[in-house]
């Protein structure tokens, strides 16, 4: 396994349901309570990580979408204000 945080988010919520999965097949009678608890609190770690992660990128995305459109926004206002001032559209182009 790579360094987890430098996982996409696909593959560290693959990795956590893969790890959930063995950690649910394993025979508990072969651990330790204290075995079995670490195991659960790492899983659990795991787990608020995936969240984490996902919860980072759906803002970002957010934030993205919303910074872009505004740019967009403003790019388009810029070019309506040129044709309106009676730029071509050679040099509006140029200037774009």
């Amino acid at each position: 396994m790579s360094n987890i945080h430098e996982m996409s988010t696909a593959e560290v919520e693959a990795y956590y349901l893969k790890a959930r999965r063995e950690f649910n097949a394993l025979d508990r009678t072969k651990f330790t309570d204290n075995e079995i608890w670490g195991r659960e609190r790492y899983l659990d770690e795991l787990y608020f990580f995936v969240l984490e992660k996902k919860s980072q990128y759906e803002k970002g995305f957010k934030i993205g979408y919303a910074e872009g459109r505004k740019e967009a926004q403003a790019l388009i206002n810029s070019i309506l204000n040129d044709l309106k001032s009676g730029n071509s559209i050679k040099e509006i182009s140029e200037k774009h």
